[in-house]
């Protein structure tokens, strides 16, 4: 399993957020130990025994512990596209789907993992066992955040 690192949410946070590196703010990171733990907690296959089951935590856990300043559910949309597509799923929603589920999490709508669960095993097939090239992800998620160049 290819877990996302630290660094990948943050930079698939400036990326969503459309802002170059800031050495001295990391992306607006509010809470260092908030994404600490985001990109750690799934790592447990005791709690989080799936790959589907991980992304779901992974994309709650970033929601609702708002490590950054801003940009928490759309940071939470990219990662879980690029958590699925590093190993091999490919996950087939559309934009309004996404901010749907993404304000249900945030204001308490669904909470529990098994639906998120659900809710991304309804729009993921897999793909390619082996994951995916970096290339290809950030071409999908481009279609979800078009970059706009300043």
């Amino acid at each position: 399993m290819r877990y996302l690192t630290k660094l990948d949410v943050w930079v698939l946070h400036g990326f969503v957020m459309q802002q170059p590196p800031d050495n001295t703010t990391g992306f607006n990171v509010y809470r260092n130990e908030l994404l600490d733990s985001a990109v750690e907690l799934i790592k447990h296959d005791r709690y989080y025994p799936d790959l589907l089951t991980k992304a779901a935590a992974l994309m709650r856990s970033l929601v609702l512990n708002h490590p950054f300043i801003d940009g928490n559910k759309r940071t939470a949309a990219v990662s879980l596209i690029a958590f699925l597509r590093n190993n091999g799923y490919d996950f087939i929603c559309t934009s309004h789907e996404v901010v749907e589920m993404m304000l249900k999490i945030a204001s308490g709508g669904v909470r529990k993992i098994e639906k998120i669960h659900e809710w991304i095993a309804e729009r993921s097939n897999l793909i390619n066992p082996a994951g995916i090239n970096r290339d290809a992800m950030i071409s999908k998620l481009k279609k979800f955040f078009p970059f706009k160049k300043s």
